[in-house]
């Protein structure tokens, strides 16, 4: 290598020495094909080369001439940027290698890549039934509910859990009884609830009654016997039956059937949630009123049958809907709300229809609940041990009325 001339600075107290602009700039000019560097200029990226002055007012930073390059060194062609200062005469860049200027592609700015493991914000769940149709009838008591709901979270119809899948395809299977039930799905996570409902009607399919026997058969009755079809020999009564109406109310619901039947012939009236029996009278007239005691509370819907208790064959059905209401509403209340004992607990007590059930839910119960059964007055209490809760908790604590179908939610918190 070549040795360079050193950098001489001046000062303000010393004027400026007179420089050879062809020889100083034709020095730079090496130089800065050796040093050249890139910049930005006006969103594009360009070669930077230095510049020299040749009349410029102290202070400066003034170059002596440097040795030339060693011609077997590779150089980087360059482009000169405008800049304020004097550009050289031809004269003074007469004898340089041309420069060449380099197609560069534009600069642009990338966005920062998303962070991959950053997912959507959980917020308040959603909950969707797909299955079965609203206000759909079914001839099995057995519905499967199917639907959607946010991922993670937890379905469920009263007590009763659904299954999940990852992506928050539920399936619940459930008994309907007869007639019209409400069903509501609800969906919980940390952040609050959703709910879904969907209406569906169980009706069992109506056996047929048996045809009559042809006139003549080895086992058929003779022309004008009495049958249900209204035919009757001498002294002999067709049956019939009616409904009084098409809701029952009360606690429980109550309705009355009548119609006629032959003199001293037993008639049974009857349904899934309660039968009685009468005699017709002589003139062949009966009346009975049916008590459904067995009936949930709400409103439902179920198949009343009123036949001859001798040939169940004749028989005539009604469709029934009841509405069952209680004058106990429910309510519920909690003793504590916290527990410092080893395994912690507390006292839920409240009120329901008299000799309904109340369930108390938590994850932290032995099984997951712990049941009561309302009194005569439409009392209940019950005492609920959190066995697995972990010390240092808060945790909600759902108290649920089959009567009233409904929910009381608390929060319960165990200490150290």
């Amino acid at each position: 290598m070549h040795e360079r001339t050193p950098l001489t600075l001046l000062t303000a107290d010393q004027p400026p020495r007179p420089v050879d602009p062809e020889a100083s700039l034709a020095s730079v000019r090496r130089r800065g094909a050796r040093r050249g560097h890139l910049a930005r200029a006006g969103g594009v990226g360009v070669a930077l080369s230095l510049v020299a002055s040749v009349a410029v007012a102290a202070p400066r930073l003034w170059f002596d001439p440097v040795q030339p390059v060693v011609a077997d060194e590779p150089t980087e062609q360059v482009v000169e940027t405008p800049s304020d200062t004097a550009s050289p005469s031809d004269e003074a860049t007469e004898g340089l290698p041309d420069v060449v200027e380099p197609t560069l592609a534009p600069v642009t700015e990338s966005e920062p890549a998303p962070d991959a493991g950053a997912g959507p914000a959980v917020g308040a769940p959603s909950v969707s039934i797909l299955a079965p149709a609203d206000g759909s009838t079914q001839s099995s008591e057995k519905v499967v509910l199917e639907g959607t709901a946010t991922p993670g979270a937890r379905v469920h119809v009263g007590p009763w859990d659904a299954i999940v899948d990852a992506d928050g395809r539920w399936r619940l299977v459930l008994v309907l009884a007869k007639g019209t039930t409400t069903i509501t799905v609800v969906a919980e996570t940390d952040a609050g609830e959703a709910r879904d409902t969907v209406t569906v009607t169980y009706a069992p399919p109506v056996a047929a009654p048996k045809s009559a026997p042809k006139p003549g058969s080895e086992t058929g009755s003779k022309p004008g016997s009495g049958t249900k079809d209204g035919g009757s020999t001498p002294g002999a009564t067709t049956f019939s039956a009616s409904q009084d109406a098409s809701v029952a109310e009360g606690d429980p619901p109550k309705m009355t059937y009548r119609g006629t039947a032959p003199a001293g012939a037993a008639v049974k009236v009857f349904s899934d949630w309660g039968h009685t029996v009468t005699t017709a009278g002589s003139d062949g007239r009966w009346v009975a009123t049916l008590t459904l005691s067995g009936a949930p509370y709400g409103e439902h819907r179920t198949t009343v049958w009123a036949k001859l208790k001798d040939q169940p064959d004749i028989n005539r059905s009604f469709e029934l809907t009841t509405k069952r209401g209680s004058a106990v509403a429910f309510t519920a209340s909690n003793t504590h709300g916290r527990s410092d004992a080893t395994p912690p607990s507390d006292v839920y007590h409240g009120t329901a229809a008299p000799g309904s059930v109340v369930k108390v839910k938590s994850e932290y119960l032995d099984g997951g609940r712990v049941s009561t059964t309302a009194n005569a007055d439409g009392r209940w209490e019950v005492t609920a041990t959190f066995v697995h809760a972990p010390r240092n908790s808060t945790f909600d604590v759902g108290v649920w009325s089959e009567a009233a179908n409904d929910w009381r939610w608390f929060t319960m918190t165990v200490g150290p």
